[in-house]
């Protein structure tokens, strides 16, 4: 196998934080907003959900000081109307006055958040009857996920404040520790204080999390269903307003050589992903071509290029620009299904490949469908995937495969086990067509080390 390219896999494997060819499904972790204005709730409905979201006053009283006034606190615009507060900061300044967005800021907090009647540190949202943006990003990057209600619908909110309070508290160590080797003991017992209360929500947060975790109900998604859950969260476990740069790599091999797909950038529109990325392939042997007789060809004797029908195996191309469209998806405890249709347009290019001379586009259409088993314990993971498809290319892509037709078919199936969240290891088996020469590629078997070993 050539070097450069266990080389470039290497490299991308430090930077991934997924892999592309042996999927991992999991329950969503950034479904992130509390505030859900597309969410069809009745009006008691709302009065319930809303009666949980909670966030500290101490960071209220930071977010009004930097909107409005530098002087300005929660406990005196609970008091006090925009205007009658106006008038008592220009008894000592008479220059200052509130813009229209600062009085709507003001109105808005002052009609939607009262102080929690059970714990006077903390404010809670009253109703979410409102529309400011300023407040609604407010709330949604300070809440407190340990108070809302403990359910499966809010697995993704708990399960996001779990994480970041976990990133927050490993910081505030590592400063810590800073201060003590500087000798700056005041800093560091100040923040040692603050240390203990964020360990004390991240243990809070953590059970609670392991909770739902273990007991979760089941997350189902159907592309022409209503009152669907979010697909790109349920379905991805990505925060559909993001641009995903180098997110997932897969290295795939044989006795012939290997293929690196990488998915370089990855963003989303609805349910729809686009992504572009690369695949480099490499042949122990370029000059080795299988040859098959048994059907019409663009020459006498067809030969077929290994590494061409590898590439194919991943989608086909060096690089490509793909969409893909989650039909159904269906996680429990135990089993996970999940179906997608995928396209793609991409080109085979002569500097990435040694079967390739000239460049040459390549398109597919193709269908996917997966199905997993977790074991009791889930320290593994099982999982079988179809994938069948048309596709078609210049007349160069089509002569690497020794295929006459402009479109064809091409199909493979591939099975994979997951240990402890860490290793996967996958086949892909010998792929199938109507076009014989395609149906005596050999199996790829493929090996990963996953985020969570490190």
């Amino acid at each position: 196998m050539n070097t450069k390219i266990l080389l470039l896999f290497c490299f991308l494997l430090c930077a991934s934080l997924g892999f592309a060819q042996f999927p991992s499904f999991k329950s969503t972790n950034y479904d992130i907003s509390p505030l859900d204005k597309e969410a069809e709730l009745d009006e008691l409905d709302s009065v319930k959900i809303d009666s949980h979201i909670k966030f500290y006053i101490a960071d209220l009283n930071e977010f009004l000081k930097k909107e409005i006034h530098e002087k300005i606190k929660f406990d005196s615009l609970q008091l006090l109307s925009n205007q009658e507060y106006l008038d008592v900061i220009k008894e000592t300044d008479p220059s200052i006055s509130f813009d229209d967005a600062q009085q709507k800021i003001y109105n808005t907090i002052k009609s939607n958040v009262d102080v929690d009647p059970s714990d006077d540190n903390l404010a809670v949202v009253k109703s979410t009857d409102f529309k400011n943006d300023k407040v609604e990003n407010f709330i949604n990057t300070h809440f407190l996920a340990e108070y809302l209600e403990i359910n499966s619908a809010n697995f993704a909110l708990i399960s996001k404040s779990y994480e970041e309070v976990q990133k927050e508290v490993k910081k505030m160590n590592k400063s810590f520790d800073s201060y003590m080797e500087t000798g700056n003991i005041i800093a560091a017992e100040r923040l040692k204080i603050k240390i203990k209360k964020q360990t004390k929500r991240k243990e809070t947060l953590q059970t609670i999390y392991e909770d739902l975790r273990d007991n979760s109900t089941n997350i189902n998604y159907y592309l022409f269903g209503t009152n669907q859950p979010d697909a790109v969260s349920a379905v991805y476990s990505k925060n559909k307003s993001e641009l995903y740069l180098i997110n997932e790599s897969a290295l795939q091999f044989n006795g012939n050589g290997a293929v690196v797909n990488t998915e370089f950038a990855s963003t989303f529109f609805g349910p729809l992903k686009v992504n572009f990325g690369t695949v480099i392939s490499n042949d122990s042997d370029p000059d080795d071509m299988e040859e098959d007789a048994m059907t019409p060809s663009l020459v006498d004797e067809k030969m077929v290029s290994e590494e061409s029908i590898q590439r194919l195996i991943t989608g086909g191309g060096n690089t490509y620009l793909g969409l893909e469209l989650p039909v159904v998806f269906h996680s429990s405890q135990r089993i996970t299904f999940f179906s997608y249709l995928r396209s793609r347009a991409s080109l085979e290019l002569d500097e990435f490949s040694d079967d390739v001379n000239t460049t040459t586009g390549v398109f597919s259409f193709s269908s996917h469908a997966l199905l997993a088993v977790n074991s009791d314990d889930k320290a593994f993971n099982f999982y079988l995937q179809a994938s069948y498809g048309l596709y078609g290319g210049a007349s160069g892509f089509r002569e690497r495969l020794g295929v006459d037709k402009k479109v064809f078919d091409f199909g493979t199936i591939s099975t994979g086990v997951t240990i402890n969240n860490v290793v996967r290891i996958a086949v892909t088996f010998k792929p199938f067509s109507s076009q014989n020469q395609l149906s005596t590629g050999r199996a790829l078997l493929g090996i990963q080390i996953l985020p969570d070993a490190f």
